[in-house]
């Protein structure tokens, strides 16, 4: 019985600690929002706009003011990340339809569905929350949402990826390296692109990690491989 019961425990364990690690990158997240809010207020934006960690942002900004390429990989980045999530509905409506209803639909489209109406939510508040306006213009940048949408997008496709079959193990692998990569490159491109404050990206990435966190541990525990 004890044999039997283990699996089940290790994915309740796996439970808590996703989510316990999940809370504390959330308040990570912000925190350090709070702080973008008031310290180092300095007057380096559009027009003499003030933005917090103004040391550390005009320094960043002044090593890189702009790149075009940079902007437009990033720009081409998104339009793959949002292709993919397209892609992911589209299965996740087919094994809807398949399952002839939601409770025996696979738990991790359902998930991902959840998840992604998540990143729309928050990509949508943010843009309407005035905590930092971009180095060149009005515009909402707090946190990067190239960076939220190409971190959480790239890393659900990952998880996906997970569910192969083991005669794929090898692509499967090739396939993870290569999102991984595409991942370091949105967020490394988006800060050299120069339409960010360097705690734009810092914020995109750690709202990003928490609810990756999130996402992985309600999928292995309701949907486990």
């Amino acid at each position: 019985m004890a044999n039997d019961l283990s699996p089940y425990r290790k994915r309740v364990s796996g439970l808590r600690w996703g989510i316990l690690i999940s809370i504390l990158l959330f308040a990570v997240f912000a925190v350090f929002t709070w702080c973008v809010t008031w310290y180092d207020m300095q007057p380096i934006g559009i027009n003499g706009a003030y933005v917090g960690f103004g040391t550390i942002n005009k320094a960043f900004h002044d090593m890189f003011p702009g790149d075009a390429g940079c902007y437009n990989a990033t720009e081409v980045m998104g339009q793959f990340c949002i292709l993919v999530a397209a892609c992911n509905a589209l299965l996740a409506l087919g094994n809807l339809i398949h399952s002839r209803g939601f409770r025996r639909m696979g738990k991790r489209y359902l998930i991902t569905m959840f998840y992604y109406a998540v990143i729309v939510a928050l990509y949508i508040a943010f843009s309407l929350i005035p905590i930092n306006s971009r180095p060149n213009n009005y515009e909402q940048s707090y946190p990067s949402s190239h960076t939220l949408v190409g971190l959480c997008v790239l890393y659900s496709e990952i998880v996906l990826l997970g569910y192969g079959a083991k005669r794929n193990r090898d692509w499967i692998v090739i396939f993870d390296i290569a999102l991984s990569i595409l991942m370091t490159a949105m967020v490394v491109f988006r800060l050299l692109s120069g339409v960010h404050w360097f705690t734009d990206i810092v914020g995109g990435v750690l709202l990003s990690l928490a609810l990756m966190c999130i996402y992985r541990t309600l999928v292995r525990y309701f949907d486990h491989p």
